[in-house]
Formats: structure tokens, sequence, C-alpha cells
């Protein structure tokens, strides 16, 4: 039987062709280290790599969310222990005005009270990447409307009203915020609240704690009838002025109490932002290791699948060149 020299170049043309095809996949394989090449290679292959990559990406996200929370927590707990201990000052402030020895340094020891009054102002207004983080969910600028006597677009801030007899310095604390609650999303059906709000850390509307830290500087400033002591004045505390700055400590202290309760709280939704957050790195750990077990090259299997089609290349090489050197004379019978 007589073969044509067209089909026998037609087959080795294929069979060098299929060759050529296999070794360039596997040096993509070996040079990605992927293992495959095209969606043909594993069609079922495709959909759990698929899988597992939007997960690993879904958790990216929600870990991503997690670690701004947990830096923004930080830096409002820095502001709630701050007060606490500003407010520890002004404890200490109310008690040394009560010893015989400082009964003329009343007015000195009162305006001690109203810096520290100011910083635990300033502080409240604690801002975390320029939102402020005791505000509720007001927490720009744009969201926070003074109304006379404010003039500011701070959450809190420290207004001068007309004097009573009540309040003879007319010092007031205002709140512009909200008390409602922050949350951040934490899985497909899961959500965690992140900020602190007003009225937990500082009491009735948000500025109780403010307010008793206004009665001790009143009571230490003024006297009953309302007109400022004088430094030097030996005159002293009345029994009832003791028994008002005895009052006014044990308010300072539960206002103390609240905000180390608060921060007390913050703390523990950081560490359960924290265990999610673990969570997902280890699920993300697992999922990595399945979709590499589909996706990633065994380079050694790959390397001898190389050196095996670069042998049978070779080879086929060899053999081609005898079939070209062949001449018509070779195929006739």
């Amino acid at each position: 039987m007589r073969i044509t020299s067209n089909a026998i170049y037609s087959q080795f043309s294929s069979n060098l062709r299929s060759i050529q095809e296999r070794q360039a996949r596997d040096n993509i394989r070996v040079y990605t280290g992927k293992n495959m090449v095209d969606l043909a290679d594993d069609p079922s292959a495709v959909n759990d790599i698929q899988y597992f990559t939007e997960n690993i990406n879904r958790n990216n996200n929600y870990i991503k969310n997690i670690d701004s929370t947990l830096d923004e927590q930080l830096s409002t707990e820095g502001a709630l222990e701050n007060i606490a201990n500003t407010l520890d000052e002004v404890r200490s402030t109310g008690i040394q005005a009560m010893e015989v020895g400082n009964q003329d340094k009343l007015p000195v020891l009162g305006e001690s009270v109203k810096k520290l009054l100011t910083s635990m102002v300033n502080t409240a207004n604690n801002q975390y990447n320029g939102a402020y983080t005791l505000a509720g969910t007001k927490t720009t600028a744009q969201a926070l409307t003074p109304t006379a006597p404010e003039i500011t677009k701070l959450p809190f801030e420290l207004v001068q009203d007309t004097p009573t007899s009540s309040n003879p310095s007319g010092l007031r604390v205002t709140f512009k915020g909200n008390f409602s609650s922050r949350n951040i999303n934490v899985g497909p059906n899961a959500s965690e609240e992140v900020n602190s709000t007003a009225d937990d850390a500082f009491g009735t509307g948000g500025v109780e704690a403010f307010n008793n830290v206004i009665k001790l500087y009143n009571t230490l400033t003024y006297k009953p009838d309302g007109t400022l002591r004088s430094t030097g004045d030996k005159a002293g505390l009345t029994k009832n002025e003791r028994d008002a700055i005895s009052d006014e400590i044990v308010g300072i202290n539960n206002s103390m109490e609240l905000v180390n309760q608060e921060t007390g709280r913050m703390g523990a939704r950081q560490a359960r932002l924290q265990n999610l957050r673990d969570l997902m790195n280890e699920d993300n750990s697992r999922m990595k290791e399945f979709r590499s077990q589909k996706e990633d090259t065994d380079v050694a299997q790959a390397i001898m699948e190389m050196q095996k089609d670069e042998t049978a290349l070779q080879y086929s090489l060899k053999v081609g060149s005898k079939l070209m050197s062949q001449s018509l004379l070779d195929f006739l019978g």
C-alpha cells in the first residue's frame, strides 16, 4: 500500500504542534506558578477558585473596616481616659478646697477647675480621620448647627449664658451631636456598634459630667450672694458651702465612674472586633490554602513534563529531518 507524502507530513506536523503546545503550556505553568492556563483545563476548579477568591476578597473588606474602626476606638478610648484623669484632677482640687490651709486660695482653685473644664471640652471634641468620635452620627462640622449663644461647629462647646443665682458664672456646656449608634458590617448578616455616645459617657444630655464641674467652679469662685471671692479672704467656707462642695465631689466622682465604665465598654467592643478579625484572617488562610491546591502548579511535575516534551520534540525533529531528506523515488513502490 502506498502512503502519500502529504499524509505523512500532515501527521508529523500535527504531532509537532501538539508537543510544542504542551511545552508552551508547561512553560507558562512554571513561569506563573499557576496550574490553569485557560478555563478549559479544569472547569470545576475554576468555580472553586472563583468561590475562594470572592470570599477572601469579601473578608478582606470586612477586615479593612474592622482595622479602621479599631483605630478610631483607640482614639476614643484615649480621649475618655484623658477626661477621666481630668475629672480626677477636678475632684482633687475640690478636696484641696476643703482643707483649712487653702481657704484663702479658693478663687485660684476655682480658676484651676475652669482650666480643667476647658480641657475636658476640648478632649470631648476628639476627632479621628476628620470625624468627631463622640457626636453620634453627626460626625462632621457640616452636620453641627450652632444656636446662640453657641458660635462653633464643634459637638461640645463651653458657652456663656446670663448669670443666675443658681449659676452665677453663667457657664454651660452644650452638645450639638446626637446619641445615635454607628455600626459597621462585619459579616454578610452581622454588624457591630463602634462608637461611644455622649450620654453613655457623660450622663444626661451628654453634658452632665461637665455641669458637675461647673457647679464646683461656681462654689469656689462665687460667694452665696453671687459676688466674686477674692484671693486672701480668710473668711473661708460656710457649712452649707462645704456641704455643697462635698455633694459636688460626689457628683464628679460619679461622672468619673461613668466615663470609666464607657471606657470599659469600648475595650470590650475592641476585643470583639479583634477576635472577629483574627477569625477572618484564619478563614482566609484556610481558603488560600484550598485555592492554592486548585490553582498552583506542581513545579517539579511541570518541569518533568517539560523535559519529557523536550525529548519528544528532539526525537520528532530528527524524524522530520529524515522525512524531509527523502526523495520522490523513496515513496514509489
